[in-house]
């Protein structure tokens, strides 16, 4: 919007685009595809900011419509893609917008859903941004909240496991048992230190089979992305300020813990090769 303000006039623009099938059609022939839902979303995204209006019966029976998509919605666990900054797609908006509109999504556990696949996204910053929003919608204290943030560090640890074993069909059953397992609240949590050597049982076979240095591991990116507007909440409440500091300690914990690991591994890296090395005979 040009860093100005929203208003009423903007507001009631953007309702009469989206509930008029005449300027949907036309948006619709002139754009591609992704350019099209990029549009779309963006203008739903401002109509629920405020200051709005009540929605009329038609565009709210439209968002509903759109809302029970988001069960279905794909994730996308590719690296490269994960990491990408800049430009915002349909997809940046609908995690900005997205836990406003599941207000709307009935049974719970298609809200369950929803929200574990809104919270992975397809880029990181998507993540951050869901996250934000959810907090400023339901607040810290809601049970969902606790429990989004209590699956992020086996999420971060899943990832990672995704990008060593991603020729393996048996990563696809590790994210699926990881979804059912929240959507059935049948997961406990764990800390971000244990979530760095968690490994779902139907992969610890293969992660076995990696040096001890990479069996290790947690995708930071993601991990900060989603705890970021956790850690960042400016309040008094002494239940907010405990859990961010217990984040960032167990942060700090695992990466000291991974660097250790490191540096073992490369030290007795350096002493075999020394060995090797003095056992090579003088000619």
């Amino acid at each position: 919007m040009e860093n100005e303000r929203k208003t009423l006039e903007i507001h009631d623009q953007l309702v009469n685009l989206l509930t008029s099938k005449r300027q949907i059609n036309f948006f619709k022939e002139k754009l591609e595809h992704q350019a099209f839902s990029k549009v779309i979303w963006a203008a739903i995204a401002i109509v629920l900011e405020p200051p709005n209006n009540i929605l009329s019966e038609d565009l709210q029976s439209e968002l509903n419509y759109l809302v029970e998509t988001f069960p279905n919605l794909s994730i996308s666990l590719d690296g490269f893609h994960r990491r990408q900054s800049y430009d915002l797609d349909a997809r940046a908006f609908i995690a900005h917008v997205a836990p406003k509109l599941l207000r709307e999504l009935q049974p719970d556990t298609s809200v369950r859903v929803s929200a574990f696949r809104c919270l992975i996204g397809v880029r990181d910053g998507d993540s951050c941004a869901f996250m934000r929003s959810w907090i400023r919608e339901y607040g810290l204290e809601y049970p969902l909240t606790q429990e989004l943030i209590s699956v992020v560090p086996r999420i971060a640890r899943l990832i990672t496991l995704t990008y060593a074993f991603s020729e393996d069909l048996r990563i696809d059953e590790a994210w699926s048992t990881l979804e059912q397992n929240f959507v059935e609240e049948s997961f406990h949590k764990i800390s971000i230190l244990e979530a760095l050597r968690w490994t779902p049982e139907i992969l610890i076979e293969l992660n076995e089979q990696e040096p001890r240095s990479l069996q290790l591991g947690l995708d930071w990116s993601f991990l900060m992305a989603a705890l970021t507007p956790i850690i960042g909440i400016e309040s008094g409440d002494k239940a907010a300020k405990s859990l961010e500091i217990t984040l960032l300690e167990e942060a700090f914990y695992a990466l000291l813990c991974l660097r250790k690991t490191i540096y073992e591994d490369r030290s007795s890296s350096s002493d075999e090769d020394r060995y090797d090395f003095e056992c090579i005979p003088v000619l």
